[in-house]
């Protein structure tokens, strides 16, 4: 596995990106050496080599809650995804949303008060302000449910910069999809 593979798989031509001293370069560094690459076609930012799934797992489940905090200042990636879901949820009453890599709730939260949340977050600090804000906690991993009774139960699922940070993308949005009600969205 090297960056060459991940290129001729990707087919698009990637540019390092530098994060010196940034937060994400600092967790990064505590893994092992990596460097931050972009995607030149779709913009997707990811890590190389990738980092070992059980220390980057580890890593997550010990953040403190008060990292990655964007509540107060929303992503684009929030505010489309916020339009997009109130455009074309409006028919459906109290729809379920499950958010991927929910955080603290901040994207959660800017939905509106009447819709069911859910959430699945690694981080152990921050679960604990997801049920404060009575955002209710499946799992602390994405790939703990396989065989559970989610088939078929939301109306949307949202990951929102999240992708980059799975070890299998393909694996756990074919799982994803299989979670959604007939006609349910998937946004990444």
């Amino acid at each position: 596995d090297t960056l060459v593979d991940f290129i001729d798989h990707c087919q698009s031509p990637v540019e390092a990106k530098s994060d010196q001293g940034s937060f994400a370069s600092v967790l990064a560094g505590k893994l092992h050496p990596s460097g931050l690459y972009e995607c030149t076609a779709c913009g997707l930012h990811f890590r190389w080599p990738s980092p070992d799934p059980v220390e980057l797992e580890s890593l997550y489940r010990a953040l403190p809650a008060n990292n990655w905090r964007t509540d107060e200042h929303e992503p684009l990636s929030w505010k489309l995804a916020q339009e997009f879901l109130l455009t074309n949820l409006q028919t459906i009453s109290n729809p379920t949303v499950l958010d991927i890599g929910a955080f603290t709730g901040g994207f959660l939260t800017s939905l509106p008060s009447d819709w069911v949340k859910y959430a699945i977050e690694p981080s152990q600090a921050a679960c604990v302000e997801l049920e404060s804000k009575g955002i209710r906690l499946l799992e602390s991993r994405l790939e703990n449910l396989q065989g559970t009774d989610m088939q078929a139960r939301f109306d949307v699922i949202t990951m929102l910069d999240v992708l980059e940070h799975l070890t299998n993308p393909t694996e756990s949005i074919e799982l994803l999809k299989k979670c959604l009600r007939p006609n349910g969205l998937l946004l990444i």
